[in-house]
Parts: structure tokens; sequence; C-alpha cells
């Protein structure tokens, strides 16, 4: 269960753009396009403007859900802007850094090491034992 006072650290948001010729019906990313079709989609980090609206909104996230640990939060924003939804919450999410990973984007959009993130897992994990 998160404490109420628990550090919590969000890292720059990334975004999936997907080709424009697709179908609004067909922008998301199914098992055979992650995996197979990578060329439909690029992972980016999301514009300034919306960093600490998306990042606030995952911090009262996690809090409300009352996690632990390290999370990733998949998400869609209306057109608007005006609407975020969580589509799912990954408990275990995939710390692989290759080109074009989620993990990659984010670190790339904040100059943030690979290993920092780690530490900072580890150290976390670490800390909820006590």
């Amino acid at each position: 269960m998160s404490q109420p006072n628990q550090e919590i650290y969000c890292y720059p948001i990334a975004e999936r753009v997907f080709d424009p010729s697709l179908s609004p019906y067909s922008s998301f990313l199914s098992y055979s396009r992650k995996w197979n079709d990578t060329s439909s989609y690029k992972t980016i980090p999301a514009p300034l403007c919306i960093q600490n609206r998306i990042q606030q909104f995952c911090i009262d996230t996690f809090r409300k859900i009352q996690a632990t640990g390290y999370v990733r939060f998949d998400l869609r924003m209306n057109e608007s802007g005006d609407r975020i939804c969580v589509i799912d919450v990954n408990a275990n999410a995939s710390l692989g850094c290759e080109e074009g990973s989620s993990l990659r984007a984010m670190l790339d959009a904040g100059g943030i090491g690979y290993e920092d993130v780690l530490a900072r897992i580890i150290l976390g994990s670490q800390r909820s034992k006590n």
C-alpha cells in the first residue's frame, strides 16, 4: 500500500504516434503491431505542454490505487486534451531499454540514465521492506 508521504517519482511521458494513414480504429498497439509491424508507429516524448498535467495525473492515480514499487500507466487522452483515461496499469512493466521502447523514449526525454532507473527501483524496494 502506498504511504501518504511516500516519494513518488514520475519519469517524462512518452507517447506512441501512429502513421496518419491508419484509420482511427487501427490506431492502437496490438500484439502483432508491437512485435511485427513497428513501422506503423513511433514512440516519442509527449509535448512539453502536457507533461506536467499527465505526470500529476499518474502520481494521483498511483496514490488512488495504493500502488507500490514501480508501474507504467497506459493512457489515452481525447483529442481536445481535456480527458485522460487509464487503459492499463502495468505493475510489472518491461524494463527493456531498446531503441523505440517506451522506457527509452522517457529516459531520452529527461536525459536520464538506464542505471539510474534500476537503482531507483532497487532502492525503493529495499525501503518498502523496512
